[in-house]
C-alpha cells in the first residue's frame, strides 16, 4: 500500500468507527472485511463477531456464539455494527444494536470504503467472479505486485480468501446479488458476463442490465473496463464506457482473442492472440468457461502493466478455488468433484468442462438446488441444464440459505421435469445421506466420474465417497 492513495485515511476512517462488531463474521463475505480491518487497525478489542457456530478459522477477530454472554458484552462494547443482506430486519443482534443507536453499516458500504483508498479491480457478472478475482490476485502475487485481496472462497492451496499486500492494489469480487455492487469504487471493472439470475431482487432481465451499467458507469475515465466481447447484453452495458477498455473472447472483434484451447485432463492448453501476437497459456483448469475466466484475468492484468506473456506464465501455476471443480479422493478410479454451480448456465459449464476434460468417463451428478426464489424464477432453466450431457443426476432437498420454505419444490418433483426435459435418468434422494448411498449403488466401474453441484452443502456428499465402502 501506498500513502499517496490514501491508506492512513482509511486506517482513519476504520479508528472512527471501531470498536467494530460483524454479526454473522463467518459469512464468506463477511469473514474476509473483519479480518483486514482487524490487521489494518491492529488494536485488540478493534474488530470483534460472532456468529450461529464457532469459526476456527477466524485468526484476528474477537468472537462470541450468538446469543451468548461473551457476544453481548462484544455488542455492548461497540461503536459500529456491520451485517450483510443475509441478516433479517428482524434479527436479535441487529435489533439490538438499532436500539442502542449504533452505527450500522452494510457490508457493502465497509467495503466499498477499502475500494476508494486502494487501485481497486473489481470483478462482476453472473459467472466466474470468484476464479477470476482469484486468478488476478494470483497472478498480481507471482509478478511481484504484492496486491490485497477479498474474494469469495479460499484458493485450494490453503491460501485465505483475503489478504493484506504492501501494494496499492486491491482486487475484489463485486456481487451484484443486492445491487449493493453499485457502492464501489473500481479502477478496473472486470464484467465476465450477464445472464438471468436474482431475479427476486432485480424482477426482469432488463433491470439486472441496467444494474451492470451502472457498475461499468461508476469506473473513472482514466481507469479501464474489460469486458466479454461475444456477449450482447455485457456490449450494451459497456457501451457508453468511454476510458480504456479491453475486450476479451471468440469473437474476431476482441482484443485479446481465444484461438484455439485443448483439453489436457484437468488442464487447458490455451492459445490466444493480442494486438495480431500469438500468445499460449497452460491453464491448470478444465473448461471453456475457466478459459474465459483466464482470459478475463489476463485482460485485468494488461490494464495494470502487467504483459500478457508475464501474466499467462503466472497463471501456470494457479492451484484453483476451493469448491470450483475441487477434486476429492474417491472409491478406486472413480474421479469425484465439488462444484459451487448453482445457476444453471454454472451448471451447463462445469459439465461441459468435466466432459471435455475426461471424455468417455460415466458422470453422476449431485445437485443440491440453492434458494427457493432462485429455483422458482428460473425453474425451467434448471430442469433443462442437463440436455445434452451423458449424466445420471440426484436429486437432493433445496438447500434455503436462510428463505422460508416453499411447497412444489420437492427432489421427487424435481428428479422427474429433469428427467423428461432434460433427457437424463435422474433420482431424487431425502437427504445428502441417503444421496451418498445412492450414488454408491449406482457407481458401476472405475470409469464413473462423481460431481457435487450447488451453493449450500452437497460438498459433504463428495467427502462422503471417501469413506470406505
Amino acid at each position: 500500500m501506498t500513502k499517496d492513495l490514501g491508506t492512513p485515511a482509511l486506517i482513519q476512517a476504520l479508528k472512527e468507527l471501531s470498536p467494530i462488531h460483524f454479526i454473522g463474521v463467518g459469512g464468506s463475505g463477511m469473514r474476509p472485511l473483519a479480518e483486514l480491518a482487524s490487521k489494518l487497525l491492529s488494536s485488540q478489542g478493534a474488530v470483534s463477531g460472532s456468529d450461529v457456530e464457532a469459526f476456527k478459522e477466524l485468526s484476528s477477530v474477537e468472537f462470541g456464539l450468538e446469543g451468548s454472554p461473551a457476544a453481548e458484552r462484544l455488542l455492548d462494547g461497540a461503536k459500529s455494527v456491520v451485517y450483510s443482506s443475509a441478516i433479517t430486519k428482524t434479527h436479535l443482534a441487529l435489533t439490538t444494536a438499532r436500539a442502542k443507536n449504533l452505527n450500522l453499516l452494510h457490508r457493502s458500504e465497509l467495503l466499498a470504503l477499502f475500494t476508494r483508498h486502494f487501485k481497486t479491480i473489481a470483478v462482476a457478472g453472473t459467472h466466474g467472479k470468484s476464479t477470476t478475482s482469484a486468478l488476478i490476485t494470483h497472478a498480481l502475487r507471482e509478478v511481484g505486485l504484492d496486491p490485497s485481496w477479498i474474494i469469495g472462497a479460499p484458493f485450494a492451496d490453503g491460501v485465505p480468501s483475503y489478504g493484506l499486500g504492501k501494494s496499492s492494489l486491491l482486487v475484489i469480487e463485486a456481487d451484484e446479488s443486492d445491487g449493493t455492487f453499485l457502492r464501489y469504487a473500481p479502477t478496473v471493472a472486470v464484467l465476465n458476463n450477464i445472464e438471468a439470475d436474482h431475479m427476486d431482487f432485480y424482477q426482469s432481465l432488463g433491470r439486472l442490465e441496467q444494474a451492470f451499467e451502472t457498475y461499468v458507469r461508476s469506473v473513472p475515465d482514466q481507469g479501464g473496463v474489460c469486458f466479454w466481447q461475444d456477449s450482447p447484453a455485457v456490449q450494451r452495458a459497456v457501451a457508453s464506457f468511454s476510458g480504456r477498455r479491453c475486450s476479451f473472447g471468440l469473437d474476431t472483434a476482441a482484443q485479446l482473442r481465444l484461438v484455439s484451447q485443448t483439453p489436457a485432463g484437468l488442464s487447458t492448453m490455451v492459445h490466444m492472440t493480442f494486438e495480431g501476437r500469438l500468445f499460449t497459456l497452460n491453464l491448470p483448469l478444465p473448461g471453456q468457461h475457466n478459459v474465459l475466466n483466464a482470459l478475463a484475468a489476463i485482460s485485468a492484468l494488461q490494464l495494470v502493466g502487467v504483459g500478457i506473456e508475464g501474466a499467462s506464465k503466472a497463471l501456470s501455476s494457479f492451484s484453483g478455488v476451493k469448491r470450483r471443480l475441487q477434486r476429492h479422493p474417491g472409491p478406486e478410479g472413480v474421479l469425484v468433484f465439488d462444484d459451487y454451480a448453482h445457476n444453471p448456465g454454472k451448471i451447463r459449464g462445469c459439465l461441459a468442462g468435466l466432459t471435455a476434460a475426461f471424455p468417455g468417463r460415466h458422470l453422476i451428478a449431485v445437485f443440491q438446488p440453492h434458494r427457493f426464489s432462485r429455483l422458482s424464477s428460473l425453474y425451467n432453466e434448471f430442469v433443462t441444464a442437463f440436455l445434452g450431457f451423458s449424466v445420471t443426476v440426484v436429486v437432493v432437498p433445496v438447500y434455503a440459505s436462510g428463505e422460508a420454505f416453499q411447497e412444489g419444490f420437492d427432489p421427487k418433483k424435481m428428479a422427474v421435469d429433469i428427467e423428461t426435459l432434460s433427457h437424463v435418468k435422474t433420482f431424487s434422494a431425502a437427504n445428502l445421506k441417503d444421496a451418498s448411498k445412492l450414488v454408491k449403488s449406482i457407481m458401476n466401474n472405475a470409469d464413473d466420474l462423481v460431481v457435487t453441484l450447488g451453493a449450500g452443502d452437497v460438498w459433504r456428499v463428495a467427502e462422503d465417497l471417501a469413506r470406505p465402502m
